[in-house]
C-alpha cells in the first residue's frame, strides 16, 4: 500500500467518525425510516440537537452547574429558559431586479408515537416531511416576505429585508408553526433534523458587510488585505451557517443551516512552490552546509540563488491586484518583504566577508545535524532501558542522514539574523526578531540554530571570556520547559562533542545546559534535610528506595542515546541510576556503558550547582527571574561566577503570546532590570522571540523589551502565501485539521457534554476504522478553561459518559469504559514526564491513556504524534489558546479532529457557534491583541522597586545582603545604573511623554526612599539589609509580597518572590440591587 492510499484511508476514517457523531447527536441513527423503541421521547433521550419546538415550550429541570448558578431572576439566565422554536440565516443578497427574490428549500421530520399492538413494540416512528434533495422550493421576496403552513402545516417561513447599498440584508427564519399548551409541547409536533437552504432566484449572495473600515488602524487594514479571500457569506441564528467554499470566490451559490458545522483548515506546506524551485537543492541540506570540504564560494552561490527565488516571489507580490482602499496596507506589506530580503543579503555578505562567522555557521549546522540525528527514534527519540542495546556512534556524513534538511524559513532566519547576532554594532542589534510561524512548523529548530551559532562564535571571538552563560531562554509554563529542555539538551551534547574534539579551537570550558525553575519542578538545593523542601541528595536517597522510581530531576533520558536516567523498577546497582550526587555536587551520566556520555551528561538542574558553574545555555521559567531581587547567586549567570566571562548575548523568549496580561505587565519591569544589568556589564544582548499566535506584536515587544519588532516571515498580499509557508487545498491525500462545532440547544451544558464525549468515546468501537486510525482517535483529549470544569469531567468520565456510551453503542455489551488521566496544575511536576510518555503509548498497551481531561498546560509544548482527537469544552478565553490547544492533534499522519463544544448558556460561545465558518476560516485574524502595561501606576507600585534593586545589586556594586546599606545615589557607579534604568524604562514608552514623567517620578520616589533608609542605617542601631530573614535587629529593604497587602512606596517594599500569581483578586459591591 503506497503512502497516498494510506492517507486516503485515514481521511476517510475521520469522515466516518464525524458521520457517527452526527447520527448520534442529530439523527437519524437507523436511516430515514427509523423506529426508536421505548417510551423515551427522541428529543429528551436520543438526540441532543437539531430540533425546533412548538412556540412557547419551556425548559424544565435545568441541571445545576457552574454555568447556571445565578439567580433565577437573572435576565441573562432567563434568555435560555425557552426551548428553540426557530432557526434562521442572515445574508447579503445582491439583485438589480425591482422585485428581488430568493428561493428557500426546507426539510424536517417528526416522530409519531406508536402504541404496543399486534405484537409490535411501542416506540417512535420517524416520519419524513421533506427530504433535502426532493424538498419543495419556496419563493420569498422583498414584497412577499413570508409563507405559512408549509410541510403539512408544520412550518412557517418569515423573512426580513433591509436595504443596504446595492443589495439587501436578508434574514430568513424557519419557525415551528405549532404552539405549546401551557409550556408543554406535543412530542409529535417537535420538528427534528431541521434544515434550510437559501439561494438567489434573480440575484446572488455576496460577502456579508464588514465593520466600517474607517475605524480600522494600520494593523487592521493589513489584516483586511491579507485575508481578502476569506469572506463571510452568512450568519446563523440558533444554528451555524455554511456555504460551498471555492478559491477566491466572490459570491456564494447558496447558504444553508447546519447543527454540526465543519471547517477543514487548509494544510500548510513549508516547501517552496514549484515555480520557484531551487537551482541547488543541496542548500537546504545540513550535511552540505556542515561539510568543510565544500568551498564557501560554492555554498555562497547556492545561498544567493536561494535568496533570488524569494526576490522573484516579492516581485510577483508587488504586482498583485489590491482591493480599493487598501493601497496603504499593500505598501506596508511590500516594505516588510523587501526589508527581509535586504537583511538576508546582508547576512550572506557578512558570512562571505568574515571567516570566523562562516566557520561558526558551518559548525552550528554540524551541531544541528547531530542534534536531529540523536533526536530521532534511532537514538533519544525513543525512551529505552539502559544497556539494553549497543550504542554505536553514527557517521553523520552517511547517505541515510541526508534526509535532515532545513525548512526554507529556518535557513532564511539564519541568514536574516546572523549579522545582528555576530556584530554587536549592527543596526539590527536593537531589533527584536519574532519568529511567527504555525504551531508545529519548526520554530524551535530555527532559534536553536542561531543559538548554536552564538555559542561557537563567542568562543571563537573571545576565547575563555566567551564562556559562561551566553544564552538565556525563557518559557512561561513548566510543561513547555520540560519538553523543550530535552531538545536543547541534545544540541548542547552535540556542541560538547565538537568542542571536545578540538579544545584548542573551542576552549576547555564545557558547553553545558541549565534548567532554572521553581523548587516544585526540581530541587533548588543540592542538600537540604527539610521535609518541606528536600534537597537533591535527599530526593535521590528516597528515589533509590522506591519500588517504581519516579524521577524528580526532569531529565528523563540521555539526550544522546535515549537511555532511561532512572530505571522503571528498583535496582540494587547504583550505576542503573544516571545520577551522581553528594553533599556538595550533583550531576547526570548515561547509565548505558557504551554511550558517549556515560561519564557525564553536560546538563544541570539544581540551582546551587548552576550558580557554582553557570551553564552556557540557561533555560528557565520567566517567573523564576523574580528571585533576582532576593539573592546574589544568579549573578554568576551574568558574570561567569569565579571566572570572568562576558554577560549573556542572546535572549530567547518562546511562546511570546503568553507574556501578556498581568504576567506580561509585571515581567516587563523585570525585563528592564535584566537588560540594564547586561548593558552595565558591557553587553548588548540580541533579542529573539517566537510564537504561533499574536496580534499587535510591535506594541508588546516595545513594552517588554524597549525594542522595535520585526516579524518573520512576513505575510505576502494574502494569508495563503508567505513564500516560506503556503496553504494547500485540503484533499483526501493531504487532509487539513477538521474543526466541527457542537451546541446542545435544548439540553444543559452538562448533559450536552456527556452526550458528545460519549459519542466520541464509542466511535472507535462502533465505526470500522483502520488500526492506525482506531489508535489515533482512541485517546480523547478534553480541554477545559478552568480546574473546576476539569474536576466535573474527571467524575463524569467514570460514570455518566460510560453510561451514555452504553446507551448509544451498537453492541450494548461492547461499550466504552474510561480511565481518565489528568494533565493540569493539580499534578506534580515529577508526574508530568510520565503522563507525556504514556500519551505516546498505543491503545491496548500498558499505560495507554484513553481520556485526558486537561487545562492550558496541554496547549503549548506537547508534541505527541499519535493524537488525533480533542474535545474543546467551551471556547477558551483567547483565540490564541484555542489555536495552540487544537493544534496539538493531527501533527503527523493521523488527520486532526477538533470538536468545539459550546455551552448554550454562554453568549460568547453561542456567537462563536453561529459564526463557526467565518471564525475558523480566518483563525489567526481573530487572535486578540495582547495587553501589556508595565508602566501603569499599579504595576510600578508592584514591581518597579524590584527592578531598581536588581539593577543596583547586580551591576552597581551593591551585592551581598548587606549591600543595601551602601546605596548612595551620588556614587558615580550607582548614579549611572539608576540613569540607565530610567532611560531603559522610558524608551519602552517613547511615544507617551506623560507616562515617561510618571516613570521618572516613581523611580525618583523609590530612590529617595532607599536613600533615606541607607542614611538612617549608617547613623542608627538597625542595619539595612535587603532581606532581614526574620532578624528583628535588621531593617529589611524588601519583604515578601502577600496577596491583598497594601502597596506603598515606603520601605520595606513588598516584593514578589515569583511571577506565577501576579494578578490579585478584587471584590465588587453592587448598590441598588435587592
Amino acid at each position: 500500500m503506497n503512502k497516498n492510499s494510506i492517507s486516503i484511508d485515514l481521511a476517510s476514517d475521520r469522515d466516518r467518525i464525524v458521520h457517527y457523531l452526527r447520527s448520534r447527536l442529530v439523527g437519524p441513527v437507523n436511516g430515514q425510516d427509523e423506529f426508536l423503541p421505548g417510551k423515551d421521547q427522541p428529543h429528551s433521550y436520543h438526540y441532543l440537537m437539531g430540533a425546533i419546538f412548538p412556540q412557547g415550550t419551556g425548559i424544565k429541570d435545568i441541571e445545576e452547574s457552574e454555568d447556571t448558578d445565578s439567580s433565577a431572576e437573572d435576565p441573562i439566565a432567563l434568555a435560555y429558559q425557552m426551548k428553540p422554536a426557530s432557526l434562521g440565516l442572515s445574508f447579503f443578497f445582491m439583485s438589480d431586479s425591482e422585485e428581488p427574490e430568493i428561493t428557500v428549500r426546507v426539510s424536517a421530520a417528526v416522530y409519531s408515537h406508536q402504541s404496543e399492538e399486534s405484537g409490535n413494540p411501542s416506540g417512535w416512528k420517524r416520519v419524513l416531511l421533506t427530504q433535502k434533495s426532493e424538498g419543495d422550493d419556496f419563493t420569498l421576496s422583498f414584497r412577499n416576505r413570508s409563507k405559512t403552513g408549509l410541510l403539512s402545516g408544520h412550518v412557517d417561513l418569515v423573512s426580513n429585508w433591509r436595504k443596504l447599498g446595492n443589495g439587501y440584508l436578508v434574514t430568513v427564519s424557519l419557525i415551528n408553526a405549532h404552539h405549546a399548551s401551557g409550556g408543554r409541547p406535543d412530542p409529535e409536533k417537535i420538528l427534528h433534523q431541521v434544515w434550510m437552504r437559501c439561494e438567489g432566484k434573480n440575484g446572488s449572495i455576496g460577502a456579508y458587510p464588514s465593520p466600517n473600515r474607517y475605524s480600522w488602524d494600520a494593523e487592521e487594514e493589513d489584516l483586511a488585505l491579507i485575508y481578502q479571500n476569506k469572506k463571510t457569506y452568512a450568519i446563523g441564528h440558533g444554528c451555524a451557517a455554511v456555504w460551498p467554499v471555492r478559491e477566491q470566490q466572490q459570491i456564494a451559490t447558496y447558504v444553508e443551516t447546519s447543527f454540526i458545522p465543519s471547517y477543514e483548515v487548509a494544510p500548510v506546506t513549508t516547501e517552496i512552490a514549484t515555480v520557484y524551485e531551487l537551482d541547488d537543492e543541496r542548500v537546504l541540506s545540513l550535511q552540505y552546509l556542515a561539510d568543510s570540504r565544500v568551498e564557501w564560494s560554492t555554498k555562497a552561490a547556492a545561498l544567493r540563488s536561494f535568496i533570488s527565488k524569494y526576490e522573484l516571489w516579492i516581485e510577483e507580490q508587488d504586482s498583485y491586484p489590491i482591493p480599493a482602499g487598501l493601497e496603504a496596507a499593500a505598501v506596508r506589506v511590500s516594505g516588510r518583504l523587501h526589508e527581509v530580503k535586504r537583511r538576508m543579503l546582508k547576512g550572506l555578505a557578512y558570512l562571505s566577508e568574515n571567516f570566523n562567522a562562516r566557520e561558526c555557521f558551518r559548525v552550528a549546522n554540524l551541531a544541528m545535524l547531530m542534534q536531529m540525528v540523536h533526536s530521532s527514534k534511532e537514538y533519544s527519540g525513543e525512551l529505552r532501558d539502559a544497556n539494553s542495546f549497543q550504542y554505536v556512534a553514527p557517521e553523520y556524513s552517511e547517505e541515510r542522514h541526508s534526509k535532515y534538511r532545513w525548512r526554507p524559513f529556518q535557513l532564511a532566519f539564519q541568514l536574516l539574523t546572523i549579522e545582528s547576532i555576530a556584530n554587536s554594532n549592527s543596526e539590527e542589534r536593537e531589533i527584536a526578531d519574532l519568529i511567527w510561524f504555525p504551531t508545529g512548523g519548526g520554530k524551535t529548530e530555527a532559534y536553536l540554530s542561531v543559538a548554536a551559532f552564538e555559542l561557537f562564535y563567542r568562543r571563537k571571538m573571545y576565547g575563555d571570556a566567551g564562556g559562561g552563560t551566553a544564552i538565556m531562554l525563557r518559557y512561561t509554563l513548566r510543561l513547555l520547559t520540560a519538553q523543550q529542555f530535552q531538545r536543547a539538551a541534545a544540541l548542547i551534547c552535540a556542541c560538547e562533542v565538537i568542542r571536545d574534539v578540538d579544545p584548542g579551537e573551542w576552549g576547555t570550558e564545557a558547553f553545558t545546559l541549565g534548567l532554572w525553575v521553581g523548587g516544585a519542578t526540581t530541587p533548588n538545593q543540592i542538600s537540604n534535610d527539610s521535609d518541606d523542601s528536600p534537597g537533591a541528595l535527599q530526593k535521590y536517597q528516597y528515589l533509590r528506595e522506591q519500588p517504581k522510581p519516579e524521577n524528580p530531576f526532569q531529565l528523563a533520558q540521555c539526550p544522546w542515546c535515549g537511555s532511561r536516567i532512572v530505571p522503571e523498577r528498583y535496582s540494587e546497582n547504583p550505576d542503573s541510576y544516571g545520577i551522581k550526587v553528594s553533599h556538595s555536587s550533583f550531576g547526570f551520566f548515561c547509565p548505558t556503558a557504551t554511550c558517549t556520555f556515560h561519564g557525564h551528561i553536560p546538563v544541570q538542574v539544581i540551582d546551587d550547582a548552576l550558580y557554582q558553574n553557570p551553564p552556557s545555555f540557561l533555560i528557565g521559567t520567566i517567573d523564576k527571574f523574580a528571585r533576582l531581587a532576593w539573592i546574589d547567586q544568579p549573578a554568576s549567570f551574568f558574570t561567569g561566577g569565579n571566572e570572568k566571562r562576558r554577560p549573556p548575548s542572546l535572549i530567547l523568549q518562546d511562546e511570546l503570546h503568553l507574556i501578556s496580561g498581568p504576567l506580561g505587565t509585571i515581567s516587563g519591569l523585570y525585563e528592564s532590570a535584566i537588560d540594564v544589568v547586561i548593558q552595565q556589564l558591557g553587553g548588548k544582548p540580541k533579542y529573539i522571540a517566537a510564537t504561533a499566535t499574536i496580534r499587535r506584536a510591535g506594541d508588546q515587544v516595545k513594552k517588554l523589551y524597549a525594542r522595535k519588532c520585526a516579524v518573520f516571515p512576513p505575510s505576502g498580499m494574502t494569508a495563503e502565501d508567505s513564500f516560506f509557508s503556503r496553504e494547500e487545498l485540503p484533499s483526501k491525500e493531504r487532509p487539513g485539521r477538521l474543526y466541527i462545532g457542537v451546541m446542545g440547544q435544548y439540553h444543559t451544558p452538562v448533559t450536552s457534554l456527556v452526550h458528545t464525549s460519549a459519542a466520541l468515546a464509542q466511535a472507535p468501537i462502533d465505526v470500522p476504522l483502520s488500526t492506525e486510525a482506531k489508535d489515533g482517535y482512541w485517546t480523547q483529549v478534553i480541554f477545559h478553561n478552568s480546574l473546576r470544569e476539569l474536576g466535573k469531567t474527571m467524575t463524569m468520565s467514570l460514570d455518566d459518559i460510560p453510561e451514555r456510551a452504553a446507551v448509544i453503542a451498537n453492541d450494548k455489551g461492547n461499550s466504552r469504559r474510561l480511565s481518565p488521566v489528568e494533565l493540569s496544575a493539580n499534578i506534580s511536576s515529577s508526574d508530568i514526564p510520565e503522563v507525556l510518555e504514556n500519551l505516546k503509548v498505543s491503545r491496548g498497551k500498558d499505560g495507554a491513556i484513553d481520556c485526558l481531561p486537561c487545562t492550558n498546560m496541554f496547549s503549548v509544548g506537547v508534541d505527541v504524534k499519535r493524537l488525533g482527537l480533542i474535545l474543546m469544552n467551551g471556547q477558551p478565553k483567547t483565540t490564541s489558546e484555542y489555536i495552540q490547544a487544537s493544534s496539538r492533534v493531527g501533527r503527523d499522519r493521523i488527520p486532526g479532529l477538533v470538536v468545539a463544544f459550546y455551552p448554550n448558556n454562554k453568549a460568547r460561545d453561542r456567537s462563536q457557534y453561529e459564526s463557526f465558518i467565518p471564525y475558523h476560516q480566518a483563525l489567526y485574524r481573530a487572535v486578540e491583541p495582547t495587553s501589556v502595561t508595565p508602566y501603569a501606576l499599579p504595576s510600578m507600585e508592584r514591581a518597579l522597586h524590584a527592578a531598581l534593586v536588581i539593577a543596583c545589586r547586580y551591576s552597581a556594586g551593591l551585592s551581598g545582603n548587606n549591600g543595601a546599606r551602601n546605596f548612595d545615589p551620588s556614587d558615580p557607579q550607582i548614579r549611572d545604573c539608576i540613569e540607565a534604568l530610567r532611560s531603559r524604562m522610558m524608551s519602552a514608552e517613547s511615544d507617551d511623554a506623560s507616562t515617561q514623567e510618571e516613570i521618572s517620578g516613581y523611580l525618583d520616589t523609590c530612590v529617595t526612599a532607599w536613600k533615606q533608609e541607607a542614611e538612617a542605617s549608617s547613623h542608627g542601631s538597625k542595619q539595612l539589609y535587603y532581606d532581614s530573614k526574620g532578624n528583628k535587629g535588621f531593617q529589611p529593604l524588601i519583604k515578601h509580597y502577600q496577596p491583598g497587602s497594601p502597596i506603598k512606596p515606603s520601605v520595606p517594599w513588598a516584593t514578589l518572590n515569583s511571577m506565577r500569581n501576579v494578578d490579585g483578586d478584587c471584590k465588587i459591591y453592587i448598590w441598588g440591587e435587592h
